[in-house]
């Protein structure tokens, strides 16, 4: 009788269990939570205990968010007993970490234990072909960096990593009513005015970016709310940062606290969302996952043209923050250009796609980290 293959067993350790992070969610929980259902033994840990796995997929945050140099290497130790026990270890990075803008010695000594542990790893994933060049540059010269899209995240994703218990919670219910209000009032101010939306992490504490790229162009979005009306929604994780951002502005705003499981439906009831990007080392390896989303759900954008960015330029108006009066009076051919993007975004970044790209780097890299008279174990994939 003819043994089944064995089943792949997968650990990702993310720096946080918190789904409100957005590396969290798309890089761990959602990968993960569809390769479960494909046969793949796959779970998230947030230590390197128990029975080592064949693979271990860790975030870089997992290792920098100890923030202490002498923490890091400890994490790193006890990784290693789970390399020396056969897990191949595969970092995933989703940000460029090697920037300290600020000059601070405390973050320089942090990068530079960071930097020591690198070469105990046998893979490298990043989420973006930005990305990629940057990090080849920090590691050794034979090493591989796999490229892993984000998928995009439609009402629903939740889905696919929390059970259907918390979904129907009614300790949610509070959050559905006002979120439902919000979208309505929002398509009630349409009639009067644009509705735009700025939605984004309020700031790293080592790279400039963030909230800051919005304050960059209120002046432009005063000059053209005096030509044309228009009312702005910022979506954040700080309101402080939000009302020192907007202080003394001419123009109509209004706060919404970021909210994975609502966020899109929101975003989707706008006339037009502003992603400002200044190209700097931070921003030049940022995916394109926050100009996707929007694309694919039919909402017109205005974005800077950063690298991940720029194979979608026909389908959003670039850099266009000097005449956004004319960019408002074309938001029907904008909207259409929207639409047009929805079925590449969907062939190319809907989450099953992209747990089929984690489930060919899971194969790769086993294939290249085991001996070749041990081939490696069948990943499964459930259909």
């Amino acid at each position: 009788m003819l043994r089944a293959p064995e089943v792949l067993k997968v650990v990702w350790l993310p720096h946080s269990p918190n789904p409100a992070f957005a590396g969290v969610r798309l890089r761990c929980l959602m990968p993960c939570g569809l390769l479960r259902d494909r046969g793949i033994s796959a779970r998230i840990a947030l230590e390197p205990e128990g029975t080592a796995p064949d693979l271990a997929v860790v975030q870089a945050k997992w290792l920098l968010d100890t923030a202490d140099p002498t923490a890091l290497r400890a994490r790193m130790d006890r990784l290693r007993r789970w390399r020396d026990a056969g897990t191949a270890l595969a970092l995933d990075s989703f940000d460029n970490y090697f920037v300290n803008e600020s000059g601070g010695i405390a973050r320089a000594r942090l990068l530079d234990a960071y930097r020591d542990v690198l070469p105990d790893f046998a893979a490298f994933v990043v989420s973006s072909p930005g990305l990629a060049p940057l990090l080849a540059a920090e590691i050794p010269p034979t090493a591989k960096v796999r490229i892993v899209g984000d998928p995009i995240e439609l009402p629903g994703a939740e889905r696919c990593y929390e059970p259907l218990l918390r979904r129907i919670s009614p300790t949610r219910w509070q959050g559905h009513l006002r979120a439902t209000l919000q979208r309505i009032g929002v398509r009630r101010a349409a009639r009067d005015a644009h509705q735009l939306i700025w939605f984004g992490n309020h700031g790293s504490r080592y790279a400039t970016g963030g909230i800051a790229e919005l304050q960059r162009i209120v002046p432009q979005l005063e000059a053209a709310y005096r030509q044309v009306p228009l009312q702005l929604t910022v979506v954040s994780n700080s309101r402080e940062r939000y009302e020192e951002t907007m202080r003394g502005a001419s123009i109509p705003h209004a706060y919404v606290e970021w909210d994975r499981l609502h966020f899109a439906r929101l975003l989707a009831a706008h006339d037009l969302a502003l992603i400002p990007a200044s190209i700097t080392p931070f921003t030049v390896a940022k995916s394109n996952n926050r100009l996707l989303l929007p694309l694919a759900l039919g909402v017109p954008v205005a974005a800077d043209g950063i690298p991940d960015y720029l194979p979608w330029r026909d389908h959003f108006a670039l850099s266009p923050w000097a005449r956004l009066p004319e960019v408002l009076a074309d938001l029907p051919g904008l909207r259409q250009l929207a639409l047009a993007a929805a079925g590449p975004i969907a062939s190319g970044h809907a989450l099953q796609r992209v747990a089929d790209a984690w489930q060919r780097a899971f194969e790769s890299i086993l294939a290249d980290a085991q001996p070749r008279r041990m081939p490696p174990k069948a990943v499964h994939s459930g259909t």
